[in-house]
């Protein structure tokens, strides 16, 4: 019987066939070699699993499922991991090859860590990976502590067992942010991450992607966002519910931020432009009106991000005491 390797990697595949031999290649060129690969093919329709096969190496095995999202594939590659440790990685993302040996040099010398992430530089191609960065000191502390560490599902690195035990631990009945909910669910039970700022994972945005959002609906999501806030007392009755009031905060989060690239600034260049042939009086009006909203977006960004990075920390700090 062969020996467990220390790394079990998940990639979820469903029609990747643009990035998904890239993204494979990057795992084939990890200076570590200890790992496994399994594929979980989501039902593709496309070409993916054709790119696939040209990529031959004895320790990848394909897992295939009728289509059923990108949660029940990463729970289906948990549960068919047989490493100590497991690594995520998305279809489309990509790997410096120092990943992995980075992980296992800390993760091989505290046992007692149950998960490592590192961070991740957004971008359409490999040349936004900056490989040149010295790697920075990786530092423990507690996930809830820290709202502006955003572990992302191609950085993070779990405890087998700890992951299997939790199983689900990536809500099925999500399909946004659902590995927010997941890291929300497994912090609560092992709080504290080994966190690296070394950008050694290129996340990869474009047109295709789920996160890749337009500008035009940024005011659907503000309507979004508030009732979101405000709709659920700060009574946690268990780990569940505390998980899904930690989403609801994390989702706030996410669409202030984006809320607050609304274009407003483009608005009064383009208003600006306008000024002689609106006339003075309708042009001031206009401009006035623009800036108190601008003013007011960005007051209420401001509130939502304090609010609820304030109220997440207490909640989480409660309830983690609760459970010890």
């Amino acid at each position: 019987m062969e020996p467990s390797p220390f790394f079990s990697i998940v990639i979820p595949v469903y029609n990747a066939e643009q990035h998904i031999e890239e993204t494979i290649t990057s795992v084939l060129r990890q200076k570590n070699s200890d790992w496994e690969l399994i594929v979980v093919n989501d039902g593709s329709t496309d070409h993916s699993m054709e790119r696939i096969s040209i990529l031959q190496d004895k320790r990848m095995r394909i897992v295939s499922i009728p289509n059923s999202g990108v949660s029940c594939a990463r729970n289906i590659g948990i549960r068919e991991a047989r490493g100590k440790y497991i690594a995520f990685l998305d279809s489309d993302d990509v790997w410096d090859s120092d990943h992995l040996t980075r992980a296992h040099l800390y993760l091989s010398q505290h046992e007692d860590i149950a998960w490592y992430s590192s961070r991740y530089v957004m971008g359409a191609d490999t040349e936004c990976l900056s490989l040149t960065a010295a790697p920075t000191p990786i530092e423990e502390q507690p996930y809830f502590a820290t709202p502006s560490l955003y572990v992302h599902s191609s950085t993070s690195i779990l405890k087998a067992d700890n992951a299997k035990a939790l199983l689900p631990l990536f809500p099925e009945n999500m399909k946004n942010a659902e590995d927010w909910a997941a890291w929300s669910k497994y912090a609560i039970h092992h709080p504290l991450i080994a966190f690296t700022e070394t950008q050694d994972v290129l996340y990869r945005q474009h047109a295709g992607s789920v996160t890749a959002d337009s500008d035009e609906d940024n005011l659907s999501r503000l309507y979004f966002a508030l009732p979101n806030y405000w709709l659920k007392q700060h009574r946690i009755g268990s780990a569940s519910e505390a998980q899904q009031l930690y989403y609801r905060y994390r989702t706030t989060q996410r669409w202030q931020l984006r809320i607050s690239k609304m274009p407003i600034k483009q608005w009064n260049i383009n208003l600006a432009r306008q000024r002689r042939l609106l006339g003075f009086a309708r042009h001031a009006i206009i401009f006035s009106m623009l800036k108190t909203i601008d003013l007011l977006v960005l007051i209420l960004n401001k509130l939502l991000y304090i609010g609820s990075s304030r109220d997440e920390r207490a909640i989480m700090r409660k309830h983690h005491q609760e459970i010890v």
